[in-house]
């Protein structure tokens, strides 16, 4: 606030107009104490002024001009300044000065340096096998992904002999999905080089379940006779009830058809919803075939009556 407070005086003396003169004597005031200068505004050395004739004088009284007083700005002084950023084989970096005086900040840029490359730890060389290839031992840049050899010479490529494929199976066979009656499964073996999947096979269909034999059933009100069969439950599939199992398209006997006639016996009356029991129409239920019908005689989806449940309040 003081250097401002200077910076306003100063300007103020070089427009005040000249008041008078003073032939007998000066009105010299109060002595005005030096207003130092800061890194970027001047500063005013220490005098008197007679506003009387707009004239300033030093501490001996003197005249002295407005160009006198004035204490040039200071300039900046800068550290030594701090890499913020370090410049790298491909980025610039960024050093970051500061005002020993004022604290204002300043930056610069440091140049992209070429042989300024992160080697890293060196690697050393690998023999090529039966699933790599070989490479150079080399120093390796993160920055620019760049290799080096030992000398840190740069390397067109660090490849030396390619993988050769021989691999050497080894160890016991590894499931990768078993068979069934009707999905060929596989496995391998590992190779005891790289430990890559050196060998595969397929693993045959298995024989199907066929569990034990189903009798052959009569035809009834809904559905055709059955022959005796095997079922496989893995599947899905029926087989023939032969030495040979032959597999069969169907097990319903075309010789011996539904015989159309359900044993409907009578009316069951409708039951109306209780407080824990849904309600059932009044329908008919062949203890045959397990449908149920209504009064006409039209097959149901269901003998429960829609929204029939009743709570118990």
């Amino acid at each position: 606030m003081k250097r401002n407070i200077a910076f306003v005086l100063l300007i103020a003396l070089l427009l005040v107009p000249t008041l008078g003169s003073c032939a007998e004597k000066h009105n010299y005031g109060e002595w005005i104490e030096e207003s130092a200068p800061s890194c970027t505004q001047p500063g005013v050395k220490g005098h008197y002024y007679c506003a009387d004739c707009d004239t300033f004088f030093d501490a001996e009284k003197n005249p002295v001009s407005v160009e006198d007083l004035v204490i040039p700005a200071a300039g900046h002084v800068w550290n030594n300044g701090e890499v913020s950023v370090e410049a790298t084989c491909v980025s610039t970096g960024t050093k970051l000065y500061t005002c020993t005086v004022c604290d204002k900040t300043k930056t610069e840029d440091i140049a992209i340096n070429p042989a300024g490359h992160t080697y890293g730890e060196w690697i050393p060389a690998v023999a090529a096998n039966c699933g790599t290839g070989g490479t150079l031992g080399h120093y390796h840049c993160a920055d620019c992904g760049k290799n080096f050899d030992a000398d840190k010479n740069e390397l067109a490529t660090i490849d030396t002999e390619p993988a050769s494929g021989n691999h050497i199976p080894t160890g016991d066979w590894i499931i990768d999905k078993d068979s069934t009656c009707y999905s060929v499964g596989s496995k391998h073996r590992v190779c005891s080089i790289c430990g890559q999947p050196a060998e595969t096979e397929e693993i045959p269909l298995e024989a199907h379940t066929y569990g034990d034999l189903i009798e052959a059933t009569d035809p009834n009100c809904g559905y055709a006779g059955t022959v005796a069969h095997y079922h496989c439950e893995v599947c899905g599939k029926d087989f023939a009830a032969t030495e040979d199992k032959e597999e069969l398209e169907t097990i319903y006997d075309s010789t011996r058809p539904a015989v159309g006639e359900h044993t409907y016996g009578d009316l069951i009356p409708a039951v109306p919803a209780g407080n824990n029991s849904e309600g059932t129409v009044a329908h008919y239920h062949c203890d045959i075939c397990g449908k149920d019908f209504d009064a006409d005689k039209n097959e149901l989806d269901s003998i429960y009556e829609q929204g029939g449940w009743s709570i118990c309040v």
